[in-house]
């Protein structure tokens, strides 16, 4: 509707850039010919990225100095005078680095959907028609290619060959500025019916089970991280695995649990010899996480890390990722007397065997892909802290190595 083409989705169309006589190819993020309804629904993301803030806001403008209303405010208190000092900001040269970033992240949070830039658009000037046509925002690159979701799998191929099940959290959100937002794919396979057909594919995972079913196992996922946990679970059921195995999970409180019914028979049966579970706000005087738990289990934590054959897999955030690293060099540093260096080059080698396996998003700061980085930013600091260090007698290791023991925690 706030495009001006609802009565329209039907309707094929082929875009162009169009000089006089002369048409030239546009570039779009979906094919041509197409139907407006397939391009909207299917193809292109409506959410407003920051690369076609500068664009779309400078055609809103051109409408505000045709036909403003004055005193006119639209949605989330947004007036004409705003919209312009948006648009001189991101025009000057000035506004760069992180004072753009921010601009960007203002404008975003106030019109996180595209429908709102251009309702703001049609309310400042004084109505709630359509102020910029289909073909403008196209033109401006305001539309931009649906990305792909990735969901991991927590079913089994052993188990189920010919069924896949993903375990989805609907997400919702609100902006700084008080605009409530809600996941594109996630709402979308909320409401589908059952028997809908939906576009989707596989993509190879990145974990791979133990080559011995004898090896123990330690498993973290809290939230919906625990769903590859499910799929190497159902692996091992189906395998009748029975090594000791350590699942730890958690969710805010114990209502919002997920696959409670299958962990509980699985640590009837040994398939999941242990279950903890954390939940964040069960208690109002202390937030438990998983890494807590893990630091609660240090001593036998440390004694599975130093094992030929353990393998660990962890799936969330990254920040919690990062605080389960932590966790295992700490276990290993108080129940085993290590450096910091030589824990770290002991989770460093699991990971080289590949029985270190991770799935996150985020910013990871451990392990090789931060050790650009901690170079980069400190090398000052660490090169007066290993001259400290080892003019006190007490670096044992290559300075190369106590650097990369340092980048876990950056």
């Amino acid at each position: 509707a706030a495009l001006g083409v609802a009565d329209r989705l039907g309707a094929a169309f082929s875009a162009a850039l169009v000089d006089g006589s002369q048409r030239f190819p546009l570039s779009l993020p979906f094919r041509t010919p197409a139907t407006l309804g397939d391009v909207l629904h299917r193809h292109v993301s409506l959410n407003l990225h920051h690369a076609a803030v500068p664009a779309l806001l400078a055609l809103i403008v051109a409408q505000l100095d045709e036909s403003a209303v004055a005193g006119a405010v639209a949605a989330n208190g947004v007036d004409a005078a705003r919209v312009r000092q948006w648009h001189k900001q991101l025009a000057s040269p000035l506004t760069k680095g992180d004072a753009r970033a921010k601009l960007l992240d203002d404008v975003t949070d106030h019109w996180h959907h595209l429908a709102d830039a251009l309702d703001a658009c049609a309310a400042l000037c004084g109505g709630d028609r359509a102020r910029l046509s289909f073909a403008d925002v196209l033109e401006a690159g305001a539309l931009q290619r649906l990305a792909p979701r990735y969901y991991s799998i927590s079913s089994s191929s052993l188990a189920t060959p010919r069924t896949i099940e993903v375990c989805v959290s609907v997400v919702h959100a609100t902006t700084s500025a008080g605009v409530r937002l809600r996941g594109v794919c996630s709402s979308y396979l909320a409401r589908v019916a059952p028997g809908t057909r939906v576009a989707c594919a596989v993509r190879t995972s990145t974990f791979r089970k133990p080559s011995n079913d004898a090896a123990p196992v330690i498993m973290i996922g809290p939230g919906t991280g625990l769903a590859p946990m499910i799929g190497l679970l159902r692996e091992r059921a189906a395998a009748r695995a029975t090594s000791e195995c350590h699942v730890y999970c958690g969710a805010r409180v114990a209502d919002d649990r997920i696959f409670v019914d299958e962990l509980d028979a699985w640590r009837a049966d040994g398939t999941a010899s242990h279950v903890h579970v954390a939940l964040s706000r069960a208690d109002a005087r202390r937030r438990v996480y998983v890494q807590d738990l893990m630091r609660d289990d240090g001593a036998h934590l440390s004694e599975l890390l130093l094992r030929d054959d353990t393998c660990y897999y962890v799936c969330g955030d990254a920040r919690m990722a990062d605080g389960c690293y932590e966790a295992c060099i700490g276990a290993l540093r108080t129940h085993r007397s290590m450096s910091r260096v030589v824990a770290a080059r002991r989770i460093q080698l699991l990971r080289a065997q590949g029985r270190f396996q991770y799935d996150v998003w985020g910013i990871v700061s451990h392990f090789d892909e931060a050790r650009s980085t901690v170079r980069a930013q400190r090398r000052n600091a660490s090169r007066v802290w290993l001259s400290t260090f080892a003019s006190v007698g007490g670096a044992d290791d290559d300075d190369d190595d106590a650097a990369a023991g340092g980048a876990a925690t950056v």
